[in-house]
């Protein structure tokens, strides 16, 4: 990669092809609808009807996870046109900077004094004097510090995309293989799946239909990770049940039974979530917290930004808040005697935020749980608009000392104020009611503005010593393995 070719890079053809993309997947979800309608005969019983109706379900369900895959192409493209829309003008605006002060700009990103030009050769002549050399040293590593951030984060953008594609397009459009006598009613295991899925793992049929068997290989170790969790925590899988089906057009994982559980979490990772690697580790998170008569939900109908300059400057929070927002509605419907929980991690926790900011339109959640917050919109808990069975949902905020977030939840232009003020109103800090005040929090109470500095000033201290400590990001990926969250969540 050049520094110009992000610089020229053609996005707004880009953002048309992303439109096409998004388009053919609209299109092939009508095919696969009219398809599944066809599948049924009434009054049609036996060896043949079923054949067919196996066939049928079989070529849907390839054309609606080829849909699903023109989706995801069409969102990680739509993703990459937004995050070049703004990498690209800092990258232009420095380059004109550059060029305009006489400094050459090499096609690597790196920025050195002199030029072929007027200014240029002024720029040479002032470089011998005594203190411009220093300010122009410090200008040219300031530029290229800028530019080459700016192509290591569109190369990290790059290999997340591809990572993404890969994972949508595990489809098999050959039709290979006669398929057998399905029985009325099994659930999770086609005619073609071959033996050895393990005992309480069920693929969604039209999936499992769908699926090269390098595909089904790579959803086996989704629900590995899941099972292996479960065990280690005194769980039998076979008893809570582990389903993968398409999620909004991706892959999707659910512990548990919804329709008999008595609560229900939704999972909504961060950042960088978005993968075959992201998807594991929500399966592993569920695996730590599920327990029996309980459903856990790995939420995957959004398109998490894949990097920290994603989360910084989309607005994917505020596109996936409604249908976060219609998820749990529909949960609501189908089971409305179950408790309700949310979980965000990180971007996630943006993304409740989001779904819980209608004024009118209320987020279905008897408690939500935000770990490790870049910052809420909301000036307050009480600002969000959450309906709980009992009227009274719960606000839980989570955030270690050294998480490197606390940085960004302490700008809040950025996104937001840190739900884990004293003032913002969460009923639970860390597990803690914010009431429960030790003699030091007192004391700072005490110094009322001072106080606030004070406190500011632990919280920037402990989020640069993240920085510093040797173990950079564990503090903020932490939580989906602190007992004290895994228990809260397991309540």
């Amino acid at each position: 990669m050049r520094i110009r070719d992000i610089a020229d890079a053609p996005v707004a053809v880009a953002s048309l092809a992303a439109d096409s993309w998004s388009t053919t997947g609209t299109e092939l979800e009508a095919v696969a609808t009219g398809t599944d309608g066809v599948a049924v005969l009434p009054r049609w019983e036996g060896t043949a009807s079923d054949s067919m109706r196996v066939r049928l379900t079989s070529s849907s369900g390839r054309i609606r996870t080829l849909g699903g895959t023109a989706d995801t192409v069409s969102g990680v493209l739509d993703g990459h046109c937004g995050f070049l829309t703004v990498t690209q003008a800092i990258v232009n605006a420095t380059i004109t900077a550059a060029e305009t002060a006489g400094m050459t700009v090499h096609g690597n990103g790196l920025v050195t004094s002199g030029r072929k030009s007027l200014a240029g050769v002024g720029m040479l002549v002032l470089d011998t004097l005594p203190g411009v050399g220093t300010v122009t040293d410090a200008a040219e590593t300031a530029f290229t510090v800028t530019l080459r951030t700016a192509m290591a984060a569109v190369a990290g953008m790059d290999v997340d995309a591809a990572a993404a594609i890969t994972a949508a397009a595990l489809v098999d459009t050959g039709g290979q293989g006669t398929p057998g006598v399905v029985s009325p009613g099994v659930r999770g295991k086609s005619a073609k799946s071959p033996d050895g899925i393990p005992d309480g793992v069920r693929i969604d049929r039209p999936l499992d239909a769908s699926l090269t068997p390098e595909g089904r290989e790579k959803v086996l170790e989704i629900a590995d990770e899941a099972i292996r969790e479960l065990r280690a925590h005194g769980q039998d899988p076979a008893e809570i049940g582990v389903e993968i089906s398409m999620d909004g057009g991706k892959l999707g994982v659910t512990l548990g039974n919804i329709d008999t559980a008595d609560k229900i979490t939704t999972v909504v990772s961060g950042t960088g979530s978005g993968g075959m690697s992201g998807l594991k580790d929500g399966a592993a998170f569920a695996g730590r917290f599920t327990g029996p008569g309980q459903a856990t939900v790995v939420w995957r109908e959004w398109s998490p930004p894949s990097n920290l300059f994603g989360a910084a400057v989309s607005g994917r929070a505020e596109a996936a808040g409604s249908t976060l927002r219609a998820h749990q509605s529909a949960l609501r419907q189908r089971n409305p005697d179950a408790e309700l929980s949310v979980v965000g991690h990180s971007y996630g926790t943006r993304v409740i935020d989001e779904a819980a900011g209608d004024a009118i339109l209320a987020l279905e959640a008897d408690q939500i749980h935000l770990m490790g917050s870049p910052g809420m919109t909301a000036d307050s808990a009480d600002d969000l608009n959450l309906r709980a069975l009992d009227g009274d949902a719960e606000v839980h905020v989570y955030k270690k000392s050294g998480d490197m977030i606390g940085i960004m939840a302490d700008e809040p232009q950025l996104h937001g104020d840190d739900p884990t003020d004293r003032d913002w109103g969460a009923d639970y800090v860390n597990g803690k009611d914010p009431g429960d005040r030790s003699l030091w929090d007192r004391a700072k109470d005490a110094l009322g503005p001072v106080g606030e500095l004070v406190d500011d000033g632990e919280d920037l201290a402990g989020s640069l010593w993240g920085l510093f400590d040797g173990d950079l990001g564990d503090e903020h990926s932490s939580y989906k393995t602190d007992e004290n969250v895994l228990e809260a969540l397991r309540k």
